[in-house]
């Protein structure tokens, strides 16, 4: 039956390369052939699997889900798929956390991170860091106020809404951000310097 499907398979990768849109995560899992493989891999070689996520969504809505389990993290499978995509076309959105592994490595994206990840970090710690994350929690949950009124509004509408009512509420929490780090009141490598 694979070979059977394998054009299909082909033909979703096309239309996810020249999507609008790429919603991308991944999560660990247990492949039992890389546990086999691992015993003959150096320590400095990447020894974790996980099944990336990603969703592309061209410009009618239609959404392509494809998933990947390998030791190759989300942004890398991306890359693959965008290899891909025909020249010329705009640069993608890429949507996901802020994860390193999630990062450029060689396709051009437009990055925008999740809020809905950044707010659950903080609403973890919350009670460690009340006041902290009350701040943060304020904002972003002021951009989801404002993202409310926008469903019904196009792509441009929605960015040009969000950049008079949304940006300057975020620009504001991304130097009260730095201020803490700045002024050394939050360490980056605590629990809440990485939310």
């Amino acid at each position: 039956m694979a070979n059977a499907c394998y054009p299909v398979y082909r033909h979703l990768i096309e239309l996810a390369a020249n999507a609008k849109i790429h919603y991308i995560d991944d999560t660990r899992v247990r492949i039992l052939s890389c546990y086999q493989q691992d015993k003959d891999r150096s320590e400095k070689e990447r020894r974790a699997t996980h099944t990336s996520g990603i969703v592309a969504q061209d410009e009618e809505g239609h959404k392509i889900a494809l998933y990947f389990s390998s030791r190759q993290h989300a942004g890398e499978n991306l890359d693959n798929i965008l290899e891909k995509r025909i020249p010329g076309l705009g640069l993608p959105i890429k949507i996901s956390d802020a994860l390193a592994a999630n990062g450029k490595v060689k396709a051009e994206t437009i990055e925008a991170y999740c809020l809905a990840h950044g707010h659950r970090k903080f609403k973890e710690l919350e009670e460690t860091f009340p006041e902290e994350c009350k701040q943060v929690l304020r904002s972003i949950q002021f951009v989801f106020l404002i993202d409310k009124r926008t469903r019904e509004m196009s792509d441009q509408e929605r960015l040009e809404y969000h950049q008079v009512h949304s940006g300057s509420v975020m620009s504001a929490l991304r130097e009260w951000i730095e201020q803490q780090f700045e002024e050394r009141l939050v360490e980056p490598n605590s629990g809440l310097g990485k939310a």
